[in-house]
Order: structure tokens, then sequence, then C-alpha cells
């Protein structure tokens, strides 16, 4: 399916979702972030500027993925992308990434098999 964005984004207001394949969406909200139902991809926040012009904003999960569980968002957290290292048939494009300043990390689409272990434990010193 290809969306019309032309003819879609005049009808976004301020608080809808969007999925880059399927348009205006429900997000689910049972994993680290909003996805889309249909597809799993991440779904887009539109935001409308002060100008009038509208922002498509990737969400941040509400939690850290560490043991302590605290609100992400705090201060020194990064947000990155890198290609799936999980075994078939769980490979995937990549994965978004949220570095927490205490050093957790969580994946979505989550990691599967031995690519979970391997990409969050620490290199020895």
């Amino acid at each position: 399916m290809s969306v019309d964005w032309g003819r879609l984004t005049p009808t976004l207001l301020a608080g809808d979702w969007t999925c880059p394949d399927h348009g205006r969406i429900r997000p689910t909200t049972s994993g680290p972030a909003p996805t889309c139902p249909h597809c799993d991809n991440l779904a887009h926040h539109v935001r409308v500027t002060r100008a009038g012009g509208i922002r498509f904003v990737a969400p941040a999960p509400a939690r850290c993925s560490g043991a302590g569980r605290h609100p992400a968002g705090e201060p020194g957290g990064q947000v990155g992308w890198t290609p799936c290292p999980c075994p078939p048939p769980h490979t995937h494009r990549g994965h978004h990434t949220w570095t927490c300043h205490c050093g957790a990390v969580t994946h979505h689409p989550p990691l599967h098999g031995t690519a979970s272990t391997r990409h969050t434990q620490a290199s020895p010193t």
C-alpha cells in the first residue's frame, strides 16, 4: 500500500499518529514505543510548528529498559539505529535504539536469539 502524502498531509491534525507505509493509524502501545498495528514500524506523532508546518516525531520509550526502570528521556540519552544482527527468521532491516544515561539500550523491534545477548553484554576490559 502506498500513502498519498499530498492528499493526507492537509487533513492531519496535531496529535495524529502516522506510519510511513499506512498513513494515519491508531498505534499499538504494548511495546517500548508506539508502533503501526499493520506492519510494526515505529509510529510518528504529528506536531504542528509555530509557523503552521507539520513535523513527524518518532517517540521515545517512556521507561528505561534497565534494571531500575526509571523514566526515560533524562539528559544524557542517545537515539540511534543499528543494522539487524538477529538470526533468521527474525531478520529486519535494522533496529531503532535508545541508549539511556545509565547505559541500558532499548531496541525496536526487539533483538532475538544470540543477537540479544551479544549486543547487550558489556565487552571485557
